[in-house]
């Protein structure tokens, strides 16, 4: 049974595929010593490394959610996403609805929370 939280970023959900779309995210998947290079020359700041460091100890994965999520079509029980779908325009709104379509299986859920 997959789930999946999107634009998770400091509250990753436990036993989810949790996805954020930051700048960190994209450092992360970089080699360790690139991360500690950029620190060392001062374009990475102390808190985005500890954000990094927080991404790869809770297993947060980068993912463009307008244009995909990475799961299989029809896999996914759940997509859950809070304070997210109001930061996007219409067309990246509609990409991402679009794609939760496309990975939830039939009889699956969509949660989104705003305020």
């Amino acid at each position: 049974m997959t789930r999946v939280n999107i634009g998770c970023g400091r509250t990753p959900t436990p036993g989810w595929h949790n996805y954020d779309n930051s700048l960190s995210l994209r450092i992360a998947r970089l080699p360790y010593f690139a991360e500690k290079a950029l620190l060392s020359v001062g374009l990475l700041q102390p808190s985005q490394a500890s954000y990094i460091a927080f991404c790869r100890e809770n297993q947060i994965k980068f993912a463009d959610a307008t244009r995909i999520i990475p799961e299989p079509s029809g896999s996914v029980e759940v997509v859950y996403s809070s304070h997210m779908v109001e930061h996007l325009g219409r067309e990246e709104a509609q990409g991402f609805f679009v794609e939760a379509l496309r990975v939830l299986r039939p009889g699956g859920g969509y949660s989104h929370r705003c305020s």
